[in-house]
């Protein structure tokens, strides 16, 4: 994917911050600085080229471009409208803020950002029409045909289209499907974006009625997933194996819709299950039922309720959904999840110097030569509070891995205090 840029003048506490979006965004620090809002703004992107319907929408409609009031005056073929760059950046921006709201059902939350699309997005962009006439002699009917440089839809007809805009204009569908040829290559490469939200395990098992707008996302997308059909193909098949290996059993939908947790001899309702196991099941049904490639994810806190041995497999999941052209946004407080995803990064150092050395390491260790990884694929961020309160964000060298800089501090602590404790007991 080519790099979407995000400038954060100011979002809760946080101060001129600039994210670039990556394969795999991860954001650490420490509790309540901010980490989730630039995560969900990472998975805006995502959400609203795969959505495509009404926020794409009220873009078109923002700047007078109504499909049904404009499709009467075609005639032929011609430009149908343009705009540029510079105008879909700042409503993206506007919109945005938007949607952080309806996430974490929060309208008095204030925030300023920039955006910058890539230089593959041109700085205009033009839409075209054509008339096409279909049919047998006289029962004649003439269609539309909108166009982009690497984009053709054939709308409805244009006395009876069947796209309105109250719900999904024409022109947005085709802006979707145009951004996502020019930031990924190919505009079937974005095809669902999911939310996996902090406390998610009782969605899974309970008639929970969410009130944020992330909840009934999940809620919404849980439902969608149930009724897909599993697909059969080896990444998903290495993905549900590493999964089942932290689950230690298997996630199975019953005919009733019921979820059970199979594991060696045993079968129990999933809600009677770990809080661990209800965690982590939802990625069961997105690796079973999704080309993996095309896909996003937005994966809070994948450490929760983990024992840290658990921590660090979670961290190969992560690696593995990345590897097979997965995008994720991840948020975590979890030192055992990125000293993982530091060795994950070492190991794929070692494939592209010593492919051998590196097959005899994994058969050593045990270790999925799948979750490599590679650090071009990461933008990682530390969030920690100036003097002012204010947030800053800066951004991880991965040269060597990420940086620990607020575990270091945490561990540190412990040992002087754990130490002087023990002089006092003498």
């Amino acid at each position: 994917m080519d790099k979407i840029k995000i400038v954060v003048h100011s979002l809760g506490k946080i101060r001129d911050a600039e994210i670039e979006i990556s394969p795999l965004t991860i954001f650490c620090g420490d509790s309540g600085l901010g980490k989730s809002y630039l995560a969900m703004l990472v998975h805006y992107f995502y959400a609203i080229l795969w959505e495509k319907r009404s926020r794409l929408t009220q873009f078109f409609k923002s700047k007078g471009f109504d499909y049904k009031k404009m499709v009467s005056s075609f005639r032929g073929e011609g430009e149908a409208l343009r705009f540029s760059k510079k105008e879909l950046e700042e409503w993206l921006a506007k919109d945005a803020i938007e949607y952080l709201r309806y996430l974490l059902k929060n309208d008095t939350l204030q925030g300023s950002i920039g955006i910058t699309l890539p230089s593959k997005v041109p700085d205009e962009i033009i839409f075209n029409y054509k008339e096409e006439l279909v049919g047998l002699v006289n029962d004649d009917e003439v269609y539309v045909l909108l166009s982009t440089d690497h984009i053709s839809l054939r709308v409805g007809t244009k006395l009876n289209n069947n796209i309105g805009d109250e719900t999904m204009s024409p022109f947005s569908v085709v802006l979707a499907a145009e951004l996502i040829t020019l930031l990924f290559g190919d505009y079937k490469a974005l095809a669902k974006a999911y939310c996996l939200p902090p406390s998610r395990g009782p969605v899974m098992t309970e008639n929970v009625e969410p009130k944020s707008g992330l909840y009934a996302e999940f809620k919404r997308q849980k439902e969608e997933l149930e009724s897909a059909t599993e697909l059969k193909s080896s990444v998903s098949e290495d993905l549900s194996k590493l999964i089942r290996d932290i689950l230690e059993g298997e996630i199975v939908q019953e005919d009733g819709g019921e979820y059970t947790y199979i594991t060696r001899d045993a079968k129990i309702p999933l809600s009677a299950a770990a809080a661990s196991i209800r965690e982590i099941a939802p990625l069961t049904l997105i690796a079973k039922r999704n080309n993996v490639k095309t896909i996003s994810v937005l994966f809070e806190e994948p450490e929760a309720h983990l024992h840290p041995l658990k921590q660090r497999m979670v961290a190969d999941i992560v690696a593995a959904f990345v590897t097979a052209g997965a995008s994720m946004q991840i948020t975590t407080h979890s030192d055992y999840f990125l000293r993982r995803i530091n060795e994950l990064i070492l190991m794929n150092k070692l494939k592209e110097k010593n492919e051998h050395v590196f097959m005899a390491f994994c058969a050593e260790y045990n270790v999925n030569e799948k979750t490599a990884l590679d650090s071009k694929l990461i933008s990682a961020y530390y969030l920690s509070e100036r003097e002012d309160s204010t947030v800053d964000v800066e951004k991880q060298n991965l040269e060597n891995g990420i940086p620990f800089t607020s575990f270091y501090k945490a561990i540190k602590d412990s040992f002087k205090i754990y130490d002087s404790l023990e002089r006092s007991l003498k």
